[in-house]
């Protein structure tokens, strides 16, 4: 396989090369008005390209001819980086990946089979008609974001002038910062087009990545060519030590703009973590500084997601350091491989830990991490709900109130801005350090309350929890596995009710949360999703008070907290663009955001349950719950909001403190009140239905205790 595309365009005529000089001298005339700064030996200039960024003079001419004359087609796939990050090993796996060999690079160097486009393509007066190329046409670019095409959418040490120059972001194609957040932003608003991966990443998991990137070009590996090892042949043809030995590698050269490079000056060492032995704490602590202020605060990304795959040099794994956290998961890895095992309906079987709940041995695995390495701190804010209980929903509505924003939900999915611990942070052998995430730190978990951290109760942080009307949140779970592969619903019931589902048993992870909000009421909000489906914006406010950022008269006035409400709904979150095609990563898989919006619905079940499926789950419900002051059956309550008003003469009032129940026929409203407050309940039911007002009527109403007596007894 030649290179990705011919090196040595020759303009199809004399009058075209003569027209393609005139558009590059007419360019060089406009850059030579730009503003232009030393470079840190001083031994030429930048030019800053009228987007702010550095480069070549020449450079910022083939960048504007590229942005003006490139159109990028929809098979295209282009590759970018910022100088030095990984791009010679990348091109190598990228290419090989796409072709399904790596013979190449035994006779090419990884930049002559994938050129840059700026500097070894449009180049010396030449515009090259790239509309022959077959599909897929691989296109590599250092160009920042802005100044793309808008078809697209060596020494050991380090002078301090040098630092000082990247830290201002006059560097090739700087500042740095802005232009990672440039494709941070792209890849976030639309994740299906473009991937973001980190150097880190490919490092710890380079068989992974490869994996990945293949899916993403559109030549995902199969079966047969994994059990065949093409995927780990490529990956070691590919490996920097393989590559830099290469013949092609040691002693041939590349042709760049107006200079030939040997292609060795293109291979160091590219460990993670080497900048300890080159830079002072001054420097690096400098760089920690710029990155948390352009990163963390200026743009307001959740400092959790940011975290777990754009970490900051501070708490970036280093070689030995990444070696410690693989041993430890390899080990919680050893011990859940003891676990009982179940089917689980779905394509890999559940792990039975020893608390009783049931996931993925994976899942279970990174739990048992979260657990041992997660430290809370008072500030803290944990959301916790079962799967299939309005976890998006609540993910959206919290994310909104504490930070006032609601229009981050037009280019990122709840669960980009609300990371799960145990699906998305500790995941891939990682354990990162979130010490450094700004508070309050918002955290989210499915995993059960005795599996989280002890540091969690004893800290005294803020827990949300949210449940659902078991029948709602089974037929949910079984919608959700049914967009994977088909799941009968008779097993699926079966399993739910026997605990065999993720995170396990639903009732013992409802009371777990239930009790503990009993027991310590100022530090777990307990929620439930008809409740909120009743009385969203009331709930809303009750959340944004409980974490200690309550909506203020002005703001509400404004309706600060009702446009949170109209936008954090199913119906428009799921018509975002976000939403309907971007991806989100769980673990070792992209899944599509759409997955996560069905109807929501209170009540939809008895659109798919048998009476049998129901009333199973009712008796699960009623014995579970019994005593513990969350019901959801009581019979007198039942029937009198089915519109009977069967009152016994004598009820026996339940002795529980709190009463949950569905109302099917009024709105779905979550009555919670005390059974002393039960006959007003009714009361208010009768006078509704039974009086007959007059036009001579006078209708006193009062609020308890707004002097009602005092204003009865003063009328005439």
């Amino acid at each position: 396989m030649a290179p990705s595309f011919p090196l040595s365009f020759a303009p199809q005529s004399a009058d075209e090369a003569t027209a393609h000089k005139e558009i590059y001298d007419q360019l060089r005339q406009t850059v030579e008005t730009f503003p232009t700064a030393p470079n840190s030996s001083n031994s030429f200039t930048y030019s800053r390209h009228p987007d702010g960024w550095y480069t070549f003079p020449e450079r910022v001419v083939s960048a504007m001819v590229i942005k003006s004359h490139l159109t990028a087609r929809t098979t295209d796939i282009f590759m970018v980086t910022f100088p030095k990050s990984g791009t010679t090993w990348l091109k190598a796996l990228l290419h090989s990946a796409l072709h399904r060999g790596a013979n190449d690079l035994a006779a090419h160097s990884p930049h002559q089979l994938v050129p840059f486009l700026e500097t070894q393509v449009f180049i010396k007066d030449r515009i090259p008609d790239l509309s022959s190329l077959p599909a897929l046409r691989l296109l590599m670019t250092h160009i920042p974001s802005q100044s793309l095409p808008d078809s697209h959418i060596p020494s050991q040490s380090l002078p301090d002038s040098a630092h000082r120059h990247f830290c201002d972001g006059v560097s090739l194609f700087g500042p740095y910062w802005e232009h990672v957040l440039g494709y941070w932003r792209w890849h976030t608003k639309r994740p299906s087009q473009v991937l973001f991966l980190t150097y880190e990443e490919l490092t710890t998991d380079t068989l992974g990545q490869l994996r990945h990137l293949a899916e993403f070009g559109g030549c995902p590996f199969t079966v047969e060519e994994q059990e065949l090892g093409v995927d780990r042949k490529i990956m070691e043809a590919c490996a920097m030590e393989s590559l830099s030995r290469l013949e092609v590698n040691q002693s041939g050269t590349t042709d760049m703009v107006d200079k030939t490079y040997a292609n060795n000056i293109f291979f160091r060492r590219g460990v993670v973590g080497d900048w300890r032995n080159h830079l002072t704490p001054e420097m690096a602590r400098r760089i920690d500084e710029i990155t948390e202020i352009k990163v963390t605060r200026s743009h307001n990304f959740c400092g959790l997601f940011m975290a777990s795959f754009f970490p900051l040099s501070s708490v970036t794994e280093a070689a030995d350091e990444a070696k410690a956290h693989k041993k430890i998961y390899d080990q919680l890895r050893q011990v859940a491989e003891t676990f009982p095992t179940a089917p689980s309906g779905i394509d890999v079987p559940y792990s039975r830990h020893p608390d009783g709940w049931y996931m993925t041995t994976a899942g279970v695995v990174s739990a048992m991490v979260v657990k041992s390495h997660l430290t809370a701190r008072a500030t803290d804010i944990f959301l916790v709900t079962f799967p299939k209980s309005g976890t998006t929903w609540i993910k959206a509505l919290l994310y909104s109130a504490l930070h006032r924003r609601a229009d981050e939900l037009l280019a990122h999915s709840p669960h980009q801005l609300i990371s799960f611990l145990e699906s998305q942070v500790f995941v891939k052998d990682r354990i990162p350090d979130l010490s450094s995430l700004p508070e309050p730190r918002l955290l989210m978990t499915h995993i059960p309350s005795q599996l989280l951290p002890d540091s969690v109760a004893a800290s005294g942080c803020k827990v949300v929890y949210l449940c659902r009307d078991p029948k709602d949140c089974f037929v949910s779970l079984w919608h959700f596995w049914n967009r994977f592969m088909p799941w009968n619903i008779d097993d699926a019931h079966w399993q739910f009710c026997n605990g065999v589902s993720l995170f396990g048993l639903y009732w013992e992870h409802v009371l777990s949360y239930w009790n503990w909000h009993v027991e310590r009421p100022s530090e777990v909000l307990f929620l439930t999703y008809e409740e909120l489906a009743a009385d969203t914006l009331g709930h809303l406010r009750r959340l944004a008070e409980f974490v200690g950022r309550p909506f203020t008269t002005e703001e509400q006035d404004a309706g600060v907290d009702r446009k949170i409400v109209e936008i954090c709904a199913m119906e428009s979150l799921s018509g975002l663009e976000v939403n309907r095609s971007g991806m989100t990563n769980f673990t070792e898989k992209d899944v599509p955001n759409n997955i996560f919006f069905r109807r929501g619905v209170v009540g939809d079940w008895r659109n798919h349950l048998t009476p049998e499926m129901a009333r199973r789950i009712d008796e699960i419900t009623e014995v579970k719950f019994k005593g513990s002051g969350l019901l959801l059956h009581p019979p007198f309550l039942q029937n009198t909001l089915h519109g009977r008003l069967l009152i016994p003469q004598r009820p026996k009032w339940p002795t529980d403190q709190r009463l949950t129940r569905q109302v099917r026929d009024i709105g779905h409203h979550i009555l919670m009140l005390p059974p002393s407050r039960w006959l007003g309940v009714v009361s208010a039911m009768l006078n509704k239905r039974h009086l007959t007002a007059r036009a001579t009527n006078v209708f006193i109403a009062t609020f308890s205790k707004s002097g009602t007596t005092w204003f009865i007894g003063s009328g005439r």
